[in-house]
């Protein structure tokens, strides 16, 4: 019984830690950053999830990405993103990363069970998640964080075939 109530806390932790971070405001504390020294940051910490989910990581980078943006909450848009991209990807597949600096985009795709029409319209409402164990943060969270960074999201994805992610920065 102590083992499933320490394993409840910890659930119940991480949904009002992530509660939390959807509802901080604070002052974003932006610095000009290579996008693409970020994106290999967050993809060098889920190595194991990576070759334990069999899933091949395709990067195309830019030669150079600079944004003006805080590091820590560019950073948790780009975890929130590429956990789902793992989730969505339980037998394996291939996760492809794109920055492009002329258009300020960057590309998160998966080859993943994509997102079903009917929730489309919903995936950046708050607590809406069609994953047994979700909070329903994570993307809500994604969005929020890139609309205070003067920059877009947007999301397209078809059934069984994957979702890509576009990042798009308006000028600076």
């Amino acid at each position: 019984y102590i083992l499933t109530v320490q394993q409840e806390i910890q659930r119940l932790d991480k949904i009002v830690n992530n509660f939390l971070n959807y509802l901080r405001s604070e002052d974003l504390k932006k610095e000009q950053l290579e996008m693409n020294h970020l994106l290999d940051e967050v993809l060098h910490l889920y190595e194991r999830e990576f070759s334990a989910a069999n899933i091949e990581v395709q990067k195309d980078f830019a030669d150079s990405f600079m944004v003006l943006a805080d590091e820590e909450r560019i950073k948790t848009t780009f975890v929130n993103i590429i956990v789902n991209a793992i989730q969505a990807m339980p037998k394996g597949g291939k996760l492809k990363i794109e920055s492009d600096a002329q258009n300020k985009e960057i590309r998160i795709s998966d080859n993943g069970v994509g997102i079903a029409k009917k929730d489309l319209e919903h995936i950046f409402d708050v607590f809406y998640t069609t994953k047994q164990n979700g909070s329903g943060l994570g993307l809500p969270t994604a969005y929020k964080i890139i609309r205070e960074h003067n920059a877009d999201m947007y999301i397209n994805s078809k059934e069984q075939k994957g979702t890509t992610v576009v990042i798009q920065w308006k000028e600076q």
